[in-house]
């Protein structure tokens, strides 16, 4: 009988409770050491974690919230609000939706904590999807209304490596009557990070599907040019650092017209996000940038808003 040699490689995550620093009994001492454990594996895995005073207060809190955006996302309890997308003169060129969502037990919840906390808990896929339905339903909205613009959406790097992403995208537009081509898909260089191979097969099948693709946050990671190279992007959004005091310092002014310079002679739409100061604007124009986006021009709001303050335009 032949047998075959594997190697495995296995990782403990650990977590640290001290008597009576950390529980005057048994069971208090093992329930904080638990949570100390699970700190862990959130934080990365293969680590040891000290437990800390308000820790396992803080875990049930998270719990009771994940119950809670899990319940919203079942039973329609989240808003996406649109935020335009300008050309430098201030004509409205497109939007893009941002999820928001107000939790029936912690009230308003910033994108900020609730987004990472659906991607831990394997979520963000839902949200997207909601996310996608809903543009569709606005882009519809819009037509009826004698008002047309593409919208953008942004797709997690869990949704994108979904192999069966592409296929459901295209059925969601199709039953709706939407074309791909109005729907603009933005993510981040983080795909590429968890699995460079599979991120490009997906992004081929979506481009092939007729969606445009959009690199969001353009600058804030390091290896944005190399992917840039393996994938033809439509559009790059530059990530607001790079806006930030152009009108002010020129050094940082002289890495935004060479970026922007550069990702034109790929010939790709460039969009700038986080504009804020009118200040800006010249800069903004004379490097030829496609859109804008930011306070300066608009805030997100509901679509009924959204599409009232426009009409009127």
């Amino acid at each position: 009988m032949m047998t075959t040699e594997a190697e495995l490689n296995l990782s403990a995550s650990i977590g640290l409770a001290n008597y009576p620093m950390h529980g005057d009994t048994i069971d208090e001492v093992l329930q904080n050491a638990d949570a100390a454990m699970y700190q862990a594996k959130t934080t990365g895995k293969g680590r040891v974690y000290l437990y800390q005073h308000g820790l396992l207060e803080s875990m049930k809190e998270r719990v009771s919230m994940v119950a809670d955006l899990r319940r919203s996302i079942n039973h329609g309890g989240l808003d996406f609000y649109v935020q335009g997308k300008f050309s430098v003169d201030g004509i409205l060129r497109g939007g893009e939706l941002l999820c928001r969502w107000r939790s029936s037990i912690s009230g308003t919840v910033a994108p900020a904590v609730f987004i990472p906390l659906a991607e831990t808990h394997q979520l963000d896929k839902n949200i997207g999807i909601l996310a996608l339905e809903a543009a569709c339903d606005y882009i519809s909205m819009m037509e009826t209304q004698g008002m047309l613009i593409p919208l953008s959406v942004n797709v997690s790097a869990n949704q994108i490596l979904d192999k069966n992403f592409a296929q459901l995208a295209k059925k969601i537009c199709a039953a709706n009557n939407i074309s791909p081509h109005l729907i603009e898909l933005e993510l981040t260089e983080s795909i590429f990070i968890r699995d460079h191979k599979n991120a490009l097969r997906s992004l081929n099948a979506l481009r092939t599907a007729g969606f445009r693709l959009a690199l969001d946050d353009f600058g804030s990671g390091f290896s944005s040019l190399s992917y840039l190279r393996s994938f033809n992007f439509e559009v790059v959004k530059l990530d607001r650092s790079l806006i930030t005091d152009i009108h002010t310092d020129n050094k940082a002014l002289s890495l935004f017209q060479g970026i922007v310079a550069m990702l034109h002679s790929l010939q790709l739409d460039v969009v700038a996000e986080g504009v804020e100061h009118p200040e800006y604007l010249p800069l903004l124009k004379e490097a030829n940038v496609s859109q804008v986006q930011g306070f300066y021009y608009e805030q997100p709001m509901p679509y009924d808003q959204f599409i009232q303050k426009h009409q009127k335009r």
